[in-house]
């Protein structure tokens, strides 16, 4: 697990996007960094959460 972890999060072809999402509490409280997101049919992995209560956070991705 570890071995693929690592190698996603620091290859030579790594992809970073942001994007702007509305996240509550809830969304914080129950998110790991072992999850990966589904947008537009790319699976990405989060790599940071910019989280403002009341506001759209802006969260960066890395595509997996």
């Amino acid at each position: 697990f570890w071995h693929t972890y690592i190698t996603e999060r620091y290859s030579g072809d790594l992809r970073v996007v942001s994007y702007f999402i509305n996240l509550t509490a809830a969304d914080i409280h129950n998110f790991t960094f072992a999850d990966t997101v589904l947008i537009d049919n790319l699976e990405y992995r989060v790599n940071k959460i910019d989280y403002k209560p009341g506001e759209m956070s802006n969260v960066e991705l890395i595509l997996k």
